[in-house]
């Protein structure tokens, strides 16, 4: 019989970050770019901003050595469902996070403002004046301990849990089999002040869809929690 702690992914190495993954798709903020090089990574800071409720959370982002990345995540309450929004430096919003009310499992749909693929017709989902375009879809895998986001054109990346059940949270994840980037939580306190993160991002992968996977991740456990 299999150990339980057999599912859990390895960690991931140096030599992971030497893959250049091939950018599909459009990207939520054009001062934002992936790497284009072998080993030359995105590393970033999450810091969340604690409330009692999602629609009141942020999320500061800042590069591991604590210069500014150029957008931020922020609750919003609109209409009977709760919203996060990505944000840029301006304060404009260039990405949506919106939970679909469902008894079987949780989902939660990220939503940019331009077609992620060609042709593509906008969504029911629109904010304030602006049409949403569907960008991907998160569901939580209970019986296997992932999280799988699915892009409109069938991309899919998927969330492991890395390790142990004790200690910070680790999570590897994977674009189409490959690592894509990896996160760890790094502080304890994490009921009394949020978490942090500590994320990692590949060479060829958009840095502020990792942040809007990370941050519907984050709400996905909190849900389970409840």
């Amino acid at each position: 019989m299999k150990s339980m702690f057999q599912r859990f992914a390895p960690i991931p190495t140096v030599q992971d970050y030497d893959y250049v993954h091939h950018l599909a798709g459009p990207l939520f903020s054009d001062q934002i770019t992936p790497s284009s090089q072998p080993g030359q990574v995105h590393h970033l800071r999450m810091k969340e901003q604690l409330w009692t409720r999602w629609s009141n959370d942020m999320y500061g982002i800042r590069y591991a050595d604590g210069t500014v990345f150029a957008a931020d995540i922020k609750g919003q309450t609109f209409t009977f469902r709760d919203r996060m929004v990505l944000r840029d430096t301006k304060e404009e919003v260039i990405g949506v996070m919106v939970k679909v009310m469902s008894r079987t499992q949780q989902t939660i749909k990220i939503y940019g403002l331009r077609p992620f693929t060609a042709g593509q017709i906008s969504s029911e989902q629109r904010y304030k004046s602006s049409a949403l375009y569907l960008w991907a879809e998160v569901t939580e895998l209970l019986t296997s301990f992932q999280y799988v986001m699915t892009m409109a054109d069938g991309t899919e990346y998927v969330a492991d849990p890395v390790g142990g059940f004790v200690g910070s949270q680790n999570m590897r994840l994977t674009r189409n089999g490959k690592v894509c980037a990896a996160l760890r939580q790094i502080n304890w306190a994490a009921d009394f002040e949020g978490k942090t993160w500590d994320v990692t991002v590949d060479p060829g992968v958009d840095p502020c869809l990792i942040c809007c996977f990370i941050v519907v991740i984050d709400e996905m456990n909190e849900n389970r929690r409840k």
